[in-house]
């Protein structure tokens, strides 16, 4: 293939801003953010990032443009022609990111603090927050507190009935928009119940009994500590109650912190574009930098590792736009979306920190906040560990290899709806009995390229030997072995799904080499001692040897050419 393919390949079409995820119809809704961004100035933006400024001038960008009501009501909800898709969401949440991590994350605690409403019953608070979306106010999550961290069921903030009206007193940390909304989504328990009596409600950071104790973090975004003292609310403002609550917050994060996973390639896609400009357009030594031999070997995997993040995050959506209640697979893959695409964005800057050097500290450097946030993302919601503990309850249905379940097609159906199973009420549980799809279409299809070929042969050898009997949740080490080997399993299997549907030989078995050398190096760095587990190693460290690859260096250069002189101004 000549070096001009790879630039229009469908894998790696939309490297500045998300649209190999995007639908048709969304590329001109996405367009409106670049361009209030270009108007916007890319100093400016920087500027305020490190003067820790908070950017008001995008809350009028967000009134005017309509931006949360377009994106986040469903459209059942709104009316109008746009509203909440999975496709729409991610998209959205990987351009913000390339722009903005501040930006971003505003917009993105806004998702999640509407999610359980939408689950919810309560039309009343439906409409509170349609028209505050509509007028551009943003929303907040409420969940996690400073002596509780991510464990939800020992909440110390409470609600007592009094009558026809609610009293909630206690506080809530690490509160995106908690400085500014008037959509808080608040949870707590309910003070007179049993010990799953929670509730849901909204809380407004202008009305008495709200107290901004201060931000979080020393950043430019607003990551706030607040109290409630006699806080008074209605009915009006309950969005669910009991055990249904619990559910409702689990799944808004099942769904939505998918999200950190699309940041991640928003973010890191802007520091590979930084750093090929800076490196290309410079010379010493009579060559330019991006000639070195090392730096053309750290573009090239900081490139090919992204692009395997962006091929797992489509899926991703592919698997949340056709799920239903007899399948929850995207709460497996989104899990591993979350522990694994956000540790590979750091695996991506590392990388790039290397070819870029002094020039990633620098003040006026884009890079240099990209790589500090890129640092953040796999550390929110309860840490990696969280994740993979949750993921890896799964395996034993992963690692049936009998099983004949057909794959999910890309863009499933209309993609320009909203599956109502994800904003629906539902329970939790059952992700050990879940069935996962055949593998073996994409594993023929893609058998002819050796580093493929091995990974499925990995991936296999560990179903029959580590992954055969039942995991010793006692045993913490291996537990947080057995979870990382079972991301970059699903990982694997799920990026060749995508491969399969999108054929490039040289791309995809490079992509695959660096997934074998994932699987080798967790192997390794474990330090199990299990027979089993060495003989494991073993081969795969032979895997990885025999199918060393040369990166199609010069269509990956040549991409990165076109991708930075695409995006102009905004670099």
């Amino acid at each position: 293939m000549s070096n001009s393919g790879l630039p229009n390949s469908p894998h790696t079409d939309g490297l500045l801003g998300g649209t190999s995820i995007l639908v048709q119809p969304d590329r001109s809704f996405i367009a409106e953010v670049s361009d209030w961004f270009l108007h916007a100035g890319r100093e400016k933006v920087l500027r305020q990032e490190i003067d820790r400024e908070f950017p008001a001038e995008y809350l009028y960008f967000l009134k005017s443009s309509k931006l949360l009501e377009r994106s986040l009501v469903p459209a059942a909800l709104s009316g109008g022609p746009d509203g909440w898709t999975p496709y729409r969401v991610a998209g959205l949440s990987e351009h913000l990111a390339f722009h903005s991590f501040t930006h971003w994350l505003m917009w993105h605690v806004s998702s999640l603090s509407a999610a359980p409403v939408w689950m919810s019953p309560n039309t009343e608070v439906q409409n509170t927050y349609k028209e505050q979306f509509r007028s551009g106010m943003l929303g907040s999550f409420g969940m996690s507190e400073r002596g509780a961290g991510a464990d939800w069921r020992h909440t110390a903030t409470s609600v007592k009935r009094l009558a026809e009206r609610y009293v909630a007193d206690g506080g809530k940390d690490y509160t995106g928009n908690g400085n500014v909304s008037s959509l808080i989504t608040t949870f707590a328990t309910q003070a007179d119940g049993g010990p799953r009596d929670y509730i849901l409600f909204r809380a407004d950071s202008h009305r008495h009994g709200f107290q901004l104790v201060g931000n979080a973090v020393p950043e430019q975004m607003y990551v706030s500590e607040f109290r409630l003292s006699d806080y008074d609310f209605g009915d009006e403002d309950v969005i669910s109650t009991g055990p249904q609550a619990f559910a409702d917050a689990v799944n808004t994060i099942n769904v939505g912190k998918f999200n950190l996973a699309t940041a991640a390639t928003g973010l890191v896609s802007r520091a590979l574009l930084e750093t090929y400009r800076h490196t290309s357009t410079r010379a010493i030594f009579g060559q330019t930098v991006s000639s070195f031999g090392q730096n053309r070997e750290g573009l090239c995997r900081a490139a090919l590792r992204l692009i395997g993040m962006k091929a797992f995050n489509a899926r991703c959506v592919d698997h949340m736009h056709a799920s239903g209640p007899e399948d929850n697979r995207y709460v497996v893959l989104n899990a591993v979306a979350k522990a694994k695409v956000t540790h590979d964005a750091t695996e991506v800057i590392h990388s790039l920190a290397d070819v870029l050097s002094a020039k990633a500290f620098e003040t006026d450097s884009a890079f240099r906040p990209a790589a500090k946030y890129a640092e953040y993302l796999p550390r929110l919601e309860g840490t990696q560990y969280v994740n993979l503990m949750q993921a890896v309850r799964a395996a034993p249905g992963f690692f049936d290899f009998a099983r004949r379940v057909p794959q999910t097609p890309a863009t499933a159906g209309d993609a320009s709806g909203a599956p109502e199973h994800l904003l629906s009420r539902r329970g939790l549980g059952g992700l050990e009995k879940l069935v996962f799809s055949d593998h073996a279409p994409a594993k023929e299809a893609l058998g002819h390229l050796p580093s493929v070929a091995r990974f499925f042969e990995a991936v296999e050898r560990l179903g029959h030997t580590l992954f055969a009997g039942p995991l010793d949740q006692a045993d913490q080490r291996k537990v947080q072995t057995y979870g990382e080997l079972f991301a970059i399993s699903v990982f694997g299997t799920v990026v060749a799904e995508y491969a399969h549907l999108r054929p490039d030989d040289e791309v995809w078995n490079a992509v695959f080499s660096l997934i074998l050398e994932d699987l080798a190096t967790t192997l390794v760095r474990s330090r199990l001692d299990l027979t089993e587990h060495r003989e494991t190693t073993r081969s795969i460290v032979a895997a990885v040897q025999d199918t060393h690859t040369e990166w199609p260096a010069e269509r990956i250069l040549g991409h990165l050419e076109s991708c930075a002189a695409q995006a102009g101004g905004l670099l």
